[in-house]
């Protein structure tokens, strides 16, 4: 079984509106993590948590997979992200989806290293923990 690649991008920000798919090197930028996180290989699937049809279809445009649409409650300034992954696990879970680990990666981070995140899920084996 392999873990799941979670991608959390919400449609408003304070900073930068529209952030998320704001054209960066000629493509939008959620784009750069989906094609590393498919490059990897290191997941089973990569999934798009959004309350944005717009998102969610560029999303799906690069390979992710948008299971459900986030709702605007969990869209919020205010919202944890630990709030959007435990309703991400939620759906996920009633929709069948079966994994072990759920691994966060950052979409406005498009420098994050394949080898880092390997390197964490090892930690994360060797250690046993569960977060």
């Amino acid at each position: 079984m392999k873990p799941i690649c979670l991608i959390a991008a919400r449609r408003n920000s304070k900073g930068v509106p529209n952030k998320n798919i704001k054209l960066f090197l000629g493509k939008p930028l959620i784009s750069y993590a989906i094609i590393k996180a498919k490059n990897s290989k290191i997941f089973q699937d990569i999934i798009v948590s959004t309350d944005d049809r717009k998102i969610a279809s560029i999303a799906e445009k690069y390979g992710a997979k948008v299971p459900f649409i986030r709702p605007k409650k969990l869209a919020q300034d205010n919202t944890s992200m630990n709030e959007v992954i435990l309703h991400s696990i939620k759906e996920l879970m009633n929709l069948e989806y079966d994994f072990d680990i759920l691994v966060n990666r950052d979409c406005t981070a498009p420098f994050i290293r394949n080898s880092d995140i390997k390197g964490s899920i090892n930690l994360l084996k060797k250690t046993k923990c569960d977060t």
